[in-house]
């Protein structure tokens, strides 16, 4: 798809006691050195993420801006 892309990953995070594990699964497209990210997460604490992030291998940096999605 050229400089798009789709993924999928698996994550986790621990806070005190509590392990939350979450499925990733969005898109991507590059622009230059960086990549552009969208993703919807699903989480064992039974919250849905969305969040837009930037890539850049070079630096080796990942940051993103995310919020839960309230879903009914």
């Amino acid at each position: 798809m050229g400089d798009r892309g789709e993924f999928t990953g698996f994550a986790w995070t621990q806070n005190g006691e509590d392990i939350i594990t979450a499925t990733l699964q969005g898109v991507n497209d590059k622009h230059g050195k960086l990549f552009k990210l969208h993703t919807l997460d699903a989480g064992s604490n039974g919250k849905f993420t969305y969040a837009v992030g930037t890539l850049n291998f070079v630096t080796k940096t990942l940051v993103f801006e995310a919020a839960d999605l309230a879903i009914k």
